[in-house]
């Protein structure tokens, strides 16, 4: 009995020090969700601000237009440290809209806040074609993402 009872026991001490051995394996490390989750949230919310400057028209006053131009930049330099931390991400899917976005701004450079974008047709158009570009570059960043679903 007592020699059954000293089987038992070296059993169970064995199966324990197996078990520990296998959970002690190492895991390849996965992408984190929660950047990966944040990431697109960003991008998903930058392109609702393009959606807004898509839509602007002739009466919109610049001031509005940079302060929503301006809303984006905040939005992608935490956007671009979160993709740097997503193991594959493309960072230059970032900078390509960061480059675009900056596009925006120039446009609007050296226009009074209170002048409206159909003062001057041709820049409105050029305000309209930059903002089609910023879109297309969040589009492919979302993809490069693979949000779910592609803003």
């Amino acid at each position: 009995m007592r020699r059954m009872c000293v089987l038992l026991i070296g059993f169970t001490l064995l199966m324990g020090a197996v078990s520990c051995g296998t959970s002690s394996t190492s895991v390849p490390p996965t992408v984190s969700p929660s950047n990966a989750t944040l990431a697109c949230q960003a991008v998903a919310s930058i392109g609702t601000s393009l959606d807004k400057l898509s839509n602007v028209g002739a009466n919109t006053t610049v001031g509005e237009v940079k302060t929503i131009q301006q809303q984006i930049a905040a939005k992608l330099t935490p956007l671009s440290n979160l993709v740097a931390r997503i193991p594959g991400a493309p960072g230059t899917a970032v900078d390509n809209l960061t480059a675009a976005n900056d596009q925006l701004g120039a446009t609007l450079q050296g226009m009074p806040d209170n002048a409206t974008l159909g003062e001057s047709a041709p820049r409105l158009q050029e305000f309209k074609g930059k903002v089609a570009q910023a879109q297309n570059a969040q589009a492919r960043l979302a993809t490069a993402l693979k949000c779910n679903p592609a803003p």
